[in-house]
């Protein structure tokens, strides 16, 4: 890959960019006196097990603070949706205010040295995290989720940076998903464990805070144990400024196509997964009927992630396997159809109960499981191809506007389903490889009149739509 230019020209210019943090662009790989890491090592073994812990103690954390508004608002949907959309708006903010500046930290300092500052800093946070749920201050708990979240974000670009800097890219794929499958474990771990916490250490929710300490402290001994890698750009100015940074990590994927595209199929990746959350848990309480376990729908989904994770880590066969992309868009168009189609009431008479609660959630797993098919490949090409001294950046980058797209994508409220927003982009947006890699753009070329019935990607809200209107019209 060339170098980008910004049209000054000469190596001053060039220097002046470098110092403003901006991040270099050079061919990726990995210095040749520095080994690769096997996937069978302690520091994998380590590294992975830190990434887990830390996916863990987050979820736990942020379900048990859920739980806590849920208790504390009892009664009142409105001020329990509002503390809820605060909780979440504070945890997505510090992935797009802080990207620049996480970005070139990462890329200054050694990966696996910010790794260790980052769960060092999560003890502290735990510590702090049991004096507010000890005080029972919500505003003090949305602080430290707050803080939390700038952790992770502090913790993300080194932590994906490292793969691609110290595992072989024959086997980037096979050490993706396994983080994808671990990470989303933890997710599911979480959601299980928090309300747990919270129900378990009512009234003494400092004391049943110290498992969050607890947790902290065994992500940072087994971060202790990954091995060091060498800082990719030691003379990186971190870019407190964080437009120059934007400026030049956009040019930076705009001079390389297969990171362009790979960014773009990972951003649409997110896009659907954020307008499903919202529309799933609408699918399950208005057609299948199920209030108060709706959230077992998207565990179901998240388990079928994990299992398409364990699925590209078994299929790569020591490559980078872009082949499971397609496969995974198709089979993911597919499972939405089949869930648009299958909708129907848990309770129906007869066997069409069971069948209905049985079909969908079996299209849930298939839909996750082809996500993980598709994820996995992408994020492996991205580690691979960002180049060797701006991996950091670059993946701090993708995750910021991959946030972007999930917050674009919730914008969509569930009684008007994602269609219209979704539908209303114009064609020309989507880069020319979305037809090989996003299910939206391979569903965009049906006839009208069947994207209409069942909007594939439109998660499901046509069928919501016919139960809300039969219910209505037996009113």
């Amino acid at each position: 890959m060339q170098p980008a230019s910004d049209g000054a020209g000469g190596p001053a210019a060039e220097s002046a960019d470098r110092q403003a943090g901006e991040p270099a662009v050079a061919a990726p790989g990995r210095p040749a006196d520095e080994p690769a890491l096997g996937l069978e090592s302690r520091g994998f073994r380590a590294f992975l097990v830190t990434q887990f812990l830390g996916a863990f103690n987050d979820n736990v954390f942020r379900f048990t603070l859920l739980a806590l508004i849920t208790a504390s608002t009892a009664g009142s949907l409105d001020a329990e949706g509002r503390q809820g959309s605060l909780a979440q708006v504070l945890f997505a903010l510090p992935f797009v205010i802080f990207v620049a500046l996480f970005g070139s930290l990462a890329d200054r300092f050694r990966k696996s040295s910010v790794m260790v500052g980052a769960k060092a800093a999560e003890v502290l946070l735990m510590l702090l995290a049991m004096v507010a749920f000890a005080s029972g201050q919500l505003a003090a708990l949305m602080a430290v989720l707050f803080l939390m979240s700038t952790q992770s974000a502090f913790f993300g670009p080194a932590k994906y940076g490292y793969l691609g800097e110290r595992v072989a890219a024959d086997q980037l794929v096979r050490a993706n998903g396994q983080v994808a499958m671990t990470t989303f474990a933890a997710i599911i771990l979480g959601q299980v464990l928090g309300p747990l916490v919270y129900e378990l250490s009512a009234g003494r929710l400092g004391l049943g805070a110290l498992t969050f300490v607890v947790i902290a402290m065994a992500g940072l001994a087994t971060s202790l144990r990954i091995p060091a890698a060498k800082a990719a750009r030691p003379d990186l100015v971190p870019a407190l400024n964080p437009l120059p940074w934007l400026r030049a990590t956009a040019r930076g994927f705009g001079t390389d196509r297969t990171l362009l595209y790979t960014l773009g199929g990972i951003v649409h990746f997110y896009v659907i997964a954020g307008a499903l959350q919202i529309n799933l848990l609408t699918y399950a309480r208005d057609v299948l009927g199920m209030q108060a376990s709706a959230g077992t729908f998207l565990a179901t989904a998240a388990v079928g992630v994990c299992l398409g994770s364990l699925g590209a880590h078994r299929l790569s066969r020591d490559e980078l396997e872009l082949g499971l992309v397609p496969l995974g868009a198709v089979a993911m168009s597919l499972g939405l159809i089949a869930l648009s189609v299958v909708g129907g009431p848990a309770d129906a008479p007869g066997p069409w109960g069971v069948w209905n609660l049985v079909a969908a959630f079996g299209c849930v797993l298939f839909i996750g499981a082809a996500g993980g098919l598709f994820l996995v490949p992408l994020n492996a090409v991205l580690q691979h191809q960002a180049p060797r001294d701006g991996k950091g950046s670059y993946l701090a980058f993708a995750n910021m506007v991959s946030f972007v797209g999930v917050a674009l994508s919730a914008s969509s409220a569930p009684g008007r389903g994602c269609s219209r927003w979704w539908w209303g982009w114009p064609r020309w947006w989507a880069p020319r490889s979305a037809s090989r890699c996003c299910p939206w753009r391979w569903c965009a070329s049906w006839p009208g009149w069947w994207r209409t019935r069942c909007t594939a990607s439109a998660c499901c809200t046509p069928s919501a739509c016919r139960m809300r209107s039969r219910a209505r019209a037996a009113r």
